[in-house]
């Protein structure tokens, strides 16, 4: 989860500090839109949380794609 990333290692924590945010996450979603997973960007969120972002870029990924 994006909370245990921010527990992690030294390395980890450089991995996250480091991260570009420009990049969007991207969300796998059900039928109903609903995010399901976190298909890439699990370090970004975790910065994000870290930095107390109150948005993020998202790309939405439906099932038919994946």
């Amino acid at each position: 989860t994006p909370e245990q990333k921010l527990q992690h290692s030294k390395d980890e924590t450089e991995v996250i500090n480091n991260v570009n945010m420009i990049y969007p996450i991207h969300v796998a979603v059900n039928d109903s839109d609903e995010p399901v997973a976190i298909l890439d960007g699990n370090h970004r969120l975790a910065k994000a949380l870290k930095d107390k972002h109150t948005t993020i870029k998202i790309k939405r990924v439906p099932k038919e794609l994946l």
